[in-house]
């Protein structure tokens, strides 16, 4: 038994530090893009959430963490590690209630609207919202609804452009519009 406590305590302390996650909260309603992005002080923007987490180092998971609310996209999110950094860290955007939790409600879904024009010229004019450009990224628990600029003909809420990337997931996830 004591072995067994020893071995625990050895692992908590020697793995637990990488174990952590490093979390940022936004809500659209209550938060501010100046605050600190503290469950108590939460962001207000999906992109201000994006530029903080860019000055997270380490290999420890990255969270963003979204609360119930509309958010709107007025431009292309790129998703990517900062240079010279390893992208080997899971990076996911999850509602902060998820689909599988008791007290989860359709209602309280985080709904992501984009606007923007066509703001990737790759193979061919078009909208995205997000552009995944490293490895390991998951959206779990959110609601994607269509483009509503009319100008714009293709629109792609998540993108991924290269195949090499791994561990990309969607899970839980609503895609609903054109």
């Amino acid at each position: 038994m004591k072995k067994l406590f020893v071995f625990f305590a050895m692992f908590l302390f020697g793995f637990g530090p990488w174990l952590q996650a490093q979390s940022l909260y936004v809500n659209s309603s209550t938060g501010s893009d100046n605050a600190a992005g503290t469950r108590e002080h939460p962001l207000k923007s999906l992109d201000r959430a994006v530029m903080a987490a860019k000055d997270f180092s380490g290999t420890k998971p990255i969270t963003i963490k979204i609360e119930p609310g509309l958010y709107v996209l007025t431009s292309l999110i790129k998703i990517e590690s900062r240079p010279g950094q390893a992208d080997t860290a899971m990076y996911s955007f999850e509602a902060a209630v998820m689909p599988d939790d008791t007290a989860w409600k359709p209602s309280e879904t985080p709904v992501i609207q984009s606007v923007s024009a066509d703001n990737i010229k790759t193979y061919f004019g078009h909208c995205a919202g997000f552009d995944v450009l490293r490895n390991s990224v998951t959206f779990k628990g959110l609601k994607f609804l269509g483009n509503a600029n009319p100008g714009v003909w293709y629109y792609y809420p998540i993108e991924r452009d290269s195949a090499k990337l791994k561990n990309v997931v969607v899970s839980q996830c609503y895609f609903i519009g054109e």
